[in-house]
């Protein structure tokens, strides 16, 4: 029984370190996409490798709103509402929004078709504010 009690303080333990050593993102930048939007078809792939992949995952967390048919926006909507992104407007497609984390408002958003360069410009003015 005591090495069962020392198991559970030794998880407990573990656990919480974890949990108080995560650090919340600062922004959530939400692509909103749908395979049937020809502004993703064109430009989902570029911005997703040399945009989105390089982000400090310490600041952003990238969420992904697919729009394409009822199971990809069930699917969706629920990593929306686990992360408290519900009730933010995030429909139109084609459009990468920039969420503050802390008070779930959109601080700014850019089209996907807009150059790399002009995407990581926005990304690095809302980080630094």
């Amino acid at each position: 029984m005591r090495s069962f009690k020392n198991i559970v303080a030794v998880a407990i333990f573990l656990f919480s370190t974890q949990f108080f050593a995560q650090t919340s993102p600062s922004y959530y930048a939400v692509l909103v996409k749908a395979k049937w939007c020809s502004t993703c078809i064109k430009n989902e792939d570029r911005v997703v490798s040399e945009v989105l992949s390089r982000l400090d995952k310490n600041v952003f967390s990238v969420i992904t709103n697919d729009l394409t048919n009822k199971q990809t926006k069930a699917a969706s909507a629920e990593i929306l509402r686990a992360n408290n992104l519900d009730y933010v407007n995030l429909r139109s497609t084609g459009i990468l929004f920039l969420v503050d984390a802390r008070t779930k408002k959109i601080v700014e958003s850019v089209v996907i078709s807009k150059t790399s360069e002009d995407i990581a410009k926005t990304i690095e003015r809302v980080a630094t504010q």
